[in-house]
């Protein structure tokens, strides 16, 4: 069937898999090899889109889960969101490889994926190719080519935007560096209203924002922040909504805003009100 799959979702799949990745790596035995800050790069032009990162890579051993054409991606982390990197390496492109290596090996190790191929030979194995390369870094790159999904123009726009908010957290710690065709991407959130109360007696300032903390039972909780935008318009606002620290529904004009606290669009309560709230046990 025809996926209602978007590119900003397609290449957070790629950012997912070095997020997990980077995280894994500090449990090691080899941390002390780990760079202090995770950099995934993006580059898209007309025929190739190319993700790297600096995360410890994909190991032999984990080759067969990750790439065997007919398996699903495991259950778990980051990876639980979305299709998987299969799935978007052939929405992207009917050709693309995955060239990685970890630090201390003088290995590169790389993979091509050629749906022609795999059709027509009817190919359920991929061994990895394998190249000598320096043993100072760890990396993985993708390389997607003959693209039947152009990014350009408003969607690269877009890629940006989302690609910001969803990382926002990643981002504003510094725990990772994202940029797409050479730009670092910065998550610029709106301001919180600060005027004082109309209904009080004081002129002192008051900043519109409010922890909110609701237990639904169980192991249920939802955790966050409520406040109101300091200019009223019908972007980013609502809510969104993070599941273990990453973004699961949200973006610039894709916010969670039920319509019996948000009202609807252009009504002043929906061009304020905006929030990030946390699930747990769902």
């Amino acid at each position: 069937g025809k996926l209602n799959y978007k590119a900003w979702y397609a290449l957070a799949e790629y950012v997912d898999n070095s997020v997990q990745n980077f995280i894994d790596w500090g449990k090691m035995a080899d941390k002390e090899s780990q760079p202090d800050q995770l950099k995934v790069k993006i580059e898209i032009s007309d025929d190739v889109i190319s993700i790297e990162d600096n995360a410890h890579c994909i190991e032999l051993k984990d080759f067969d889960r990750a790439f065997e054409v007919a398996r699903p991606v495991r259950n778990g982390g980051l990876h639980e969101y979305g299709m998987g990197m299969k799935t978007a390496g052939f929405w992207f492109s009917s050709r693309w490889q995955v060239r990685t290596s970890v630090y201390g090996e003088p290995v590169e190790r790389m993979m091509l994926f050629d749906l022609g191929d795999i059709l027509n030979n009817e190919v359920v194995d991929i061994q990895p190719i394998e190249f000598p390369t320096t043993a100072d870094k760890s990396y993985t790159i993708i390389e997607l080519e003959s693209l039947n999904q152009l990014v350009k123009g408003k969607t690269l726009t877009k890629v940006r935007s989302y690609l910001a908010s969803m990382y926002r957290r990643q981002l504003t710690s510094g725990d990772l560096e994202l940029s797409l065709n050479g730009e670092k991407l910065v998550w610029d959130p709106p301001g919180i209203l600060n005027v004082p109360n109309v209904k009080g007696d004081s002129t002192d300032d008051v900043l519109w924002r409010k922890e909110v903390s609701i237990e639904l039972g169980g192991q249920r909780k939802v955790k966050g922040w409520v406040g109101l935008k300091d200019t009223a318009s019908n972007a980013n606002t609502g809510f969104a909504l993070f599941r273990r620290g990453r973004l699961i529904q949200g973006g610039p004009n894709d916010n969670y805003s039920p319509k019996e606290i948000c009202s609807t669009a252009n009504k002043i309560q929906h061009m304020r009100l905006f929030g990030e709230i946390d699930v747990h046990g769902f």
